[in-house]
């Protein structure tokens, strides 16, 4: 059993890591200025899966995982759709907004894959109609 204390929250907390085989590093994350932090201090054994990774981390993943089979099956990875919604009552960060997508278009382009972002203008949208103007965060994640 692992045990640490949660400074932010003020809260103990332990975690099971009895399958993990000896422990050589630890990834642990953090929310800070209202951003979440990933703070890698040690990685598990190789035969063992982080106990937390990043938002990015895990995006990559799961395209690197289809993008795997799809080599494996002759077959094109198209990655369709994905986008940030930030509703007009209660919007999503820029920041967070942008890295998400940035994630998701990076690890496409890595792996060979098609994509599109959802939607041109809504509540996805990388051009603000109410405003007339696009949504710079998305650009920005979107052409790099």
């Amino acid at each position: 059993m692992l045990a640490f204390d949660v400074e932010l929250t003020r809260r103990r907390a332990e975690v099971d890591v009895s399958a993990c085989g000896p422990i050589r590093t630890l990834a642990l994350q953090s929310r800070s200025s209202g951003r979440v932090a990933v703070n890698r201090l040690a990685l598990c054994s190789a035969d063992c899966d982080e106990l937390i990774v990043s938002n990015a981390d895990a995006i990559d993943d799961l395209i690197t995982t289809a993008a795997d089979w799809a080599s494996e099956h002759g077959v094109r990875l198209y990655v369709g759709e994905f986008g940030v919604l930030s509703p007009v009552d209660d919007p999503t960060d820029p920041e967070s907004r942008r890295a998400w997508a940035a994630a998701v278009r990076e690890s496409a382009e890595r792996n060979g894959a098609g994509w599109a972002y959802f939607e041109l203008s809504g509540e996805f949208g990388a051009w603000d109609a109410a405003n007339g103007q696009w949504r710079p965060e998305v650009v920005e994640a979107l052409l790099g």
